[in-house]
């Protein structure tokens, strides 16, 4: 008889083989599945980066008829947590809210740039403060402009800034701005700024909602060719306004030696041809923040000189760990814009 050779089979794993395996299979899905959900969330970030809402009784409401005066507003909201030393996550923040858009009303302004505003934050509840406060305070069209979009199975994280107009939003644009780190870029966002198109009757004029970076000044710095760029008397009247972390007056960094160079607002102001008060007259303002005990102004609204600024106010609010500016632009007569329907 000859002996026919059984195949090699592998001897069954170690009972504690066996549960290693399975417990690293449990531990490894949920990161896999973290991880896909993470990155294809990034992917799809650009495509919507940038919105433009008009609300459905905009067609039907008059709105405010053109006057000589265009007032802009600028603040940076903070999330609606309030003041330094509260958190997204302590204090009345829906109350805080229905008194930041009830201010807000009280200005009768016809733009106004919100910085750190949340669009779908597990923090705030996942409500949008941008369409809240524009209900709210009556401006019938918005645009928003996510900074930083991150979504995880169980937590959302999706702010920047916002437009409210009470004239009619034509063109929105997201500004791509340097980054701090490329990982953060890619994995969490950036601070971006938002470009939007007003039209005022027959004229037109572009707001720039800018937030700068508060870490990093070469950043901030690299971004003003990004933004000067906008400026041109060729198009419609430029007005730059929201929170540029960095005083307008004084150096951006070392006080002497080599390294002194103008802030990046300044070299913004200067780069793009902008008008903003006397550096006499700004003194007199006061600070944008803390807002408790203001010591610097950090927040700006320069606009374009065929804007002349004809008054400028620093508002006293705790509301926001920033303090909100408001500014009366003259505007001028049709002959001196470009007027888009000829």
């Amino acid at each position: 008889m000859s002996n026919i050779a059984s195949k090699d089979t592998a001897p069954p794993l170690p009972p504690r083989r066996r549960w290693t395996r399975w417990i690293a299979l449990v531990v490894a899905a949920p990161v896999v599945f973290t991880l896909s959900w993470t990155l294809l969330n990034r992917a799809l970030a650009p495509s919507r980066a940038v919105t433009s809402v008009t609300s459905v009784t905009a067609a039907t409401n008059p709105g405010h008829p053109p006057t000589d005066t265009f007032r802009v507003a600028a603040w940076n909201i903070a999330h609606a947590r309030g003041p330094e030393g509260t958190s997204n996550w302590n204090g009345p923040r829906a109350q805080r809210l229905n008194d930041i858009a009830d201010l807000i009303a009280t200005w009768d302004a016809d733009v106004v740039v919100l910085n750190e505003v949340d669009f779908d934050c597990t923090w705030s509840s996942r409500q949008n403060q941008a369409a809240w406060i524009a209900e709210r305070a009556g401006y019938p069209h918005y645009a928003t402009q996510r900074n930083y979009d991150v979504s995880l199975p169980f937590f959302l994280l999706r702010f920047g800034n916002a437009v409210l107009s009470r004239w009619p939003i034509e063109g929105v644009q997201r500004v791509t701005l340097p980054h701090v780190a490329k990982w953060e870029a890619v994995l969490i966002g950036r601070k971006d700024a938002l470009r939007v198109t007003i039209r005022r009757g027959t004229q037109q004029a572009r707001v720039l909602a800018v937030h700068l970076d508060v870490r990093d000044r070469r950043v901030r710095q690299d971004s003003v060719p990004k933004l000067s760029r906008f400026a041109s008397v060729d198009m419609p009247p430029l007005i730059v306004a929201g929170d540029f972390n960095c005083k307008l007056i004084e150096v951006d960094g070392a006080a002497s030696g080599p390294e002194v160079t103008e802030s990046a607002g300044t070299r913004l102001r200067d780069e793009a041809s902008l008008a903003w008060v006397p550096d006499a007259a700004q003194a007199e303002l006061g600070g944008s923040f803390p807002a408790i005990q203001p010591n610097r102004l950090i927040d700006y609204i320069l606009a374009d000189p065929r804007l002349p600024m004809t008054r400028l106010e620093v508002v006293n609010s705790t509301l926001s760990d920033h303090r909100p500016l408001v500014a009366d632009l003259q505007w001028p007569r049709a002959a001196q814009l470009i007027d888009t329907r000829r």
